[in-house]
């Protein structure tokens, strides 16, 4: 069998995956974008109508921006935090496996036992970051 025609039968099973778990639903979703819908009706075809209503409408563009800005930031402003602290550690900086191993904790601990703990830490008579804003002199949270 030649090379070609066994790397087609061993991707085939995740193209077909891809276009069953993707791509359908992406068809269905075209299809109803282009329709009226109500649950109990037959669907109406309006073609384009669904799209001018959402292009219409003020709160569609406000939201559009809103999202772009925040998408935007984030991505940039995680990508330089990454940077900077992959540079630190890099660098050779005093106690790095310390700083390493604190910024990978909450990876490996589930988001329920993160919570209890934070919860604790944030107790107001005995949790662990209260009593350090009280050591400093901040008014308690």
């Amino acid at each position: 069998m030649p090379t070609r025609v066994a790397h087609a039968i061993m991707v085939a099973p995740v193209q077909l995956m891809l276009v069953l778990v993707i791509g359908l639903p992406s068809l269905w979703v075209l299809w109803l974008s282009l329709h009226m819908t109500s649950f109990g009706q037959a669907p109406v075809f309006v073609g384009l109508a669904n799209y001018a209503t959402v292009l219409a409408d003020p709160y569609f563009w406000h939201a559009l921006v809103n999202t772009f800005v925040v998408v935007n930031v984030v991505v940039y402003v995680e990508l330089f935090a990454a940077l900077a602290m992959a540079t630190l550690f890099a660098s050779g900086v005093p106690f790095r496996r310390t700083m390493i191993s604190i910024i990978l904790a909450p990876y490996a601990v589930s988001e329920v036992v993160a919570v209890v703990i934070w919860k604790y830490m944030l107790e107001p008579d005995v949790g662990l970051i209260s009593g350090l804003i009280a050591l400093v002199g901040l008014p308690e949270l």
